[in-house]
Parts: structure tokens; C-alpha cells; sequence
């Protein structure tokens, strides 16, 4: 019985991998640059940040706006006492019951001040600059995610390109060994054509071991779990750069969100210098108060004890007398704090005029460094293009005269690691010439 369930067992075991042999496997997922940068907005950590800094500065300009409105708290309370009487200067004061009662009281204040001014826009302009930390936020991700995934795809150019060339060196090989059993090539062409396999073999697992590295830095750019699977598919057009650098310079001054978040910066720390420069002027603070009260004595009454007008414990409020206050205040001295927060404040204002010149500058001299790389890019595209039409058409030539026997084997190594070079050549102009286009857009904004 143990051995019949055991071969039983045995033909499972032997059956299984030929069913799931027999599975079509899954269709790789593909994954398009837009696809790469809507899922990077959603997840990538460093502009979740951004987004969290517009949250806080929403909800200081509407606390800045919150101190246009009188602040209103309200208090219910519930007490009890027991009856013994105090004595003060010989005098009894208290009553000999215990007592119990509740309270309310309903309360509004506002302080106003000419500082309150300056901080609502102070506020505001802390909004806008933030605002325009998320769109900069959102540009240099678009950047880096453009960057990573032009390098991705660049990989596995790599791959596909070092898969061609290691058929390539096999159909040599092949051929190399056909000519030597006919007496037409000698051993050492066979070792050496055996020796290029290798190397291409070397070559193809570093380049599938940097491919898989690659989209592993783009998925941290994402924000979202690691996978090798995902075909990437980016087959942006290699279009003439624009060669404006005036009008370039123009729309990035004008359009760029990292100045556009310095000049909000400024004007916040404008008007915070305004606002602390208030506090020597005086405050006017205004209130108002309504309050009602119960009160109840247990146990017997004394006679002739009153009981009128106190209301009948808990919520049978009696209305106290309410008030309304006016108040204005002149700070004179406080330990030369006033002095140094003023202080403090005018030295954020300068920093805020120098960092705004220097964004100016540097926005300047990327948008001009960036469009003359560009240019120069460009025009290494079309060369390394026609290389590689040059290279082929001669790999092909010297594979016809090597089966001719019209070529010996080092010529045709030879023109086949001019077909290499021109094909790495071509590949990274190509990749680079996509990535400084994204370094350029980061300035400017989109240009295509």
C-alpha cells in the first residue's frame, strides 16, 4: 500500500511540470514615460513632501485671516460647597448648607493691530511660494524621472544591442569552424572566434546586470515596489533643440517656478519685516462677557433664608449682569526683544533679495549652457546615425569577403568592434541628447 502511494505520488510529481509548461505565461506589463511620471506624482516621496509644505502654508493664511474674527469660547461648570461658615475679622460669611450650583459663560475678544495687516499678506505670499514649490516639486520630478528612465531604456539598448553581437560571433564562430575542417582557416582563427564568444557573453550578462540596476533606480524614483519585468516603452522623437536663447532666457525668467517661488518668498519676508516693526505701535483689544448661574442649598432650610433669583440647579440659569471692555495697550520695554526680532526680520529680507539674484543668475546660465549642450547634442545624433549606417554596411561587406575568403579573420574582428563602438556611440548620443532636453525643460518648462 506505501509503495503504490508513493509511485502514485511519484507521477504527480513527474505530471506537474509539463501542465505548467504547457501555461502561456503572463504578458509583460509595459510602461510608457507619461505612465512612469502620473505614478511617480502619486507616490514619489520627496514631492509628497511639497505637497505636505502647501498644506501648512494653507492653513497659516487662514489662521492669518482667522485673526480678523473675534475669538469666542464658552465654559459650563458644575460646583459644590460645603456648609461651613468662614469667619473674616470676626464677621460670618457662608451659608451653613451645602450648596451646589452651575455656571456659564460665553465669551468674544479681538485684538487688532497694524501688524495685522502685514501678516495677512505676509501669509498669503507664504501660500504662493509654496504654491510654487509644489509646480518646481513637480518639474524636477518630472526631471529625474525623465533622467532615470532615459537611462533604463538606454540599458537595455545595451542589452539588445550586446544580444546582436553575440549572434553575431556565433554565426562567426560557426563559419570560422566550417572554414577550418575545408583547410581555409587555420586553429588560432578558430580559438580566437571562440574567444569573442566569450567575451560577448561577458559583455551581455554586464549589460543585463546594469539594465536590471537601472530600473531598479526608476522604480525608486516612483516610489512603488521594484520589478525587472516591466517593458519600458519611450520612443521620444529626436527634434531640433530650440535655438533662441533670448526667447529662451525670457520665458524662463518668466515662467520658471523656482523664481516665481524666491519672488513669493521675498515679498513674505517683506511684509514680516513690516509686521514686526508694528510692535512699537499700540493694540486695541476689545471683549464682551455673558454669564448665567444657578445655585441650590441642601438639606433644611434655615427660616427666613433666601431663595429667590438663584435659579433652580442645573441649567435654570440666572442672567448675570454682562460686560463689554475696551482696552488699548503700548508696549514701551521688553528686553530689546522687540529690537532683535526686527532685526532677525531685515535679515530675512536680504536673505531673500540675494537668494532671488541668485536664481536669477543661475536660471540664466542653465537656460544658456543647457540650449548650447543641447545644440551640440543634437548634431551628435546625426553623425553618430550616419556612423552607424557606415558600420553596418561595412560589417556586412567584410562578412561577404571573409566567405569568400577574400578578408582574413583579424579584419573582420576589426570592423565588427568599429560596428560596437558606433553603436554605443549612437545609443548614448541619442539617451543623452533626451536627458539634457528634461535638464532644459526643468528650467524652462515643457517645450515640446
Amino acid at each position: 500500500m506505501l509503495l503504490r502511494r508513493s509511485l502514485a505520488l511519484l507521477s504527480l510529481g513527474l505530471a506537474l511540470p509539463p501542465m505548467a509548461a504547457a501555461q502561456a505565461p503572463a504578458a509583460p506589463a509595459v510602461l510608457t514615460l507619461e505612465e512612469a511620471l502620473a505614478i511617480a506624482k502619486r507616490n514619489n516621496p520627496t514631492y509628497q513632501v511639497a505637497l505636505n509644505g502647501q498644506m501648512r502654508a494653507a492653513a497659516s493664511r487662514r489662521a492669518a485671516y482667522g485673526a480678523l474674527i473675534p475669538s469666542l469660547s464658552s465654559n459650563f461648570n458644575v460646583n459644590y460647597r460645603e456648609g461651613i461658615q468662614q469667619f473674616f475679622a470676626g464677621v460670618a460669611f457662608g451659608a451653613a448648607n451645602n450648596t451646589v450650583g452651575s455656571s456659564y459663560g460665553l465669551n468674544a475678544n479681538l485684538t487688532v493691530s497694524p501688524g495685522l495687516g502685514f501678516g495677512l499678506r505676509s501669509a498669503s505670499a507664504s501660500y504662493s511660494a509654496a504654491d510654487e514649490n509644489v509646480t518646481l516639486g513637480l518639474l524636477q520630478l518630472r526631471r529625474d524621472v525623465t533622467v532615470q528612465f532615459m537611462n533604463a531604456l538606454q540599458a537595455r539598448a545595451r542589452v539588445t544591442l550586446q544580444d546582436t553581437l553575440l549572434a553575431s560571433a556565433r554565426s562567426q564562430l560557426t563559419l570560422t569552424q566550417a572554414r577550418a575542417k575545408a583547410g581555409l582557416a587555420t586553429d588560432l582563427d578558430v580559438r580566437r572566434s571562440q574567444v569573442a564568444v566569450g567575451q560577448q557573453e561577458v559583455a551581455l550578462l554586464q549589460a543585463r546586470s546594469q539594465a536590471d540596476v537601472e530600473v531598479f533606480r526608476l522604480f525608486q524614483q516612483l516610489g512603488v515596489a521594484q520589478s525587472t519585468t516591466v517593458q519600458l516603452s519611450g520612443d521620444l522623437p529626436i527634434t531640433a533643440p530650440p535655438s533662441d536663447l533670448a526667447a529662451l532666457q525670457a520665458k524662463a525668467t518668466q515662467a520658471s517656478p523656482e523664481l516665481r517661488n524666491r519672488r513669493a518668498r521675498l515679498l513674505s519676508a517683506q511684509q514680516s519685516y513690516r509686521a514686526q516693526q508694528t510692535q512699537y505701535l499700540p493694540s486695541l483689544t476689545l471683549g464682551a462677557n455673558v454669564s448665567g448661574a444657578t445655585q441650590r442649598l441642601l438639606g433644611t432650610l434655615p427660616a427666613g433664608a433666601p431663595t429667590g433669583g438663584q435659579g433652580s440647579f442645573p441649567f435654570d440659569f440666572v442672567r448675570q449682569p454682562y460686560t463689554l471692555s475696551a482696552g488699548l495697550s503700548l508696549p514701551i520695554f521688553n528686553g530689546f526683544q522687540r529690537e532683535q526680532q526686527i532685526q532677525s526680520a531685515s535679515a530675512d529680507r536680504r536673505d531673500a533679495e540675494a537668494q532671488l539674484r541668485q536664481s536669477e543668475l543661475a536660471v540664466q546660465t542653465t537656460v544658456v549652457s543647457q540650449a548650447t549642450i543641447l545644440q551640440a547634442d543634437y548634431k551628435a545624433v546625426e553623425i553618430n546615425k550616419a556612423n552607424l549606417a557606415a558600420a553596418r554596411e561595412a560589417l556586412t561587406l567584410a562578412e561577404e569577403r571573409y566567405r569568400l575568403g577574400l578578408a582574413n579573420l583579424v579584419d573582420l574582428v576589426q570592423v565588427r568592434a568599429d560596428l560596437e563602438r558606433a553603436s554605443n556611440d549612437y545609443i548614448n548620443s541619442v539617451y543623452t541628447f533626451h536627458r539634457d532636453y528634461a535638464q532644459l525643460e526643468a528650467v524652462t518648462g515643457p517645450l515640446r
